[in-house]
């Protein structure tokens, strides 16, 4: 793991002050990064701890318009992460597949359960790394409408 420091995206109005503390905070205390290798293979996984989706489930419950505030800034938390850490990462980060040795790292991470094909966080991002831009090296190519050259 390693730590890289961010600043906050500009922010307007009433939700400044709110959305730069838990910027600050969950970035601080909340975000996970970690690269790795297996063989010639490189990844990427970063990620926010449990405990920040419950906060923003929390806000969600007593304000869906904060809700949706606070899940836009920690997706956007886990992008600014993914792309300081690997530059050049731009709109989709191809998936890779879980072979043994990733899902046996992601498990260590409690990224993944043993037979799950998800990520267990719901803010958490898996790249190639060094980065790979492209459909071609992505797990998820087949249900995607940008690898099937569909628009949504």
């Amino acid at each position: 793991m390693f730590a890289v420091s961010m600043a906050a995206p500009p922010l307007e109005g009433r939700v400044e002050s709110q959305g730069n503390s838990l910027w600050e905070r969950w970035s601080s205390a909340g975000l996970r990064i970690r690269r790795f290798r297996h063989g010639r293979d490189g990844f990427l996984a970063v990620w926010l701890e449990p405990w920040v989706e419950e906060e923003i489930a929390e806000i969600w419950n007593a304000s869906p318009g904060d809700g949706f505030y606070c899940h836009t800034l920690a997706s956007r938390l886990c992008w600014t992460a993914l792309r300081t850490c690997a530059p050049g990462a731009e709109g989709c980060a191809p998936f890779p597949e879980f072979r043994p040795p990733l899902r046996r790292v992601l498990e260590e991470e409690g990224l993944l359960a043993a037979g799950e094909r998800v990520l267990r966080r719901r803010y958490a991002l898996l790249t190639f790394y060094p980065f790979r831009r492209g459909c071609a090296p992505c797990a998820l190519r087949s249900e995607c409408p940008q690898g099937q050259r569909t628009s949504i």
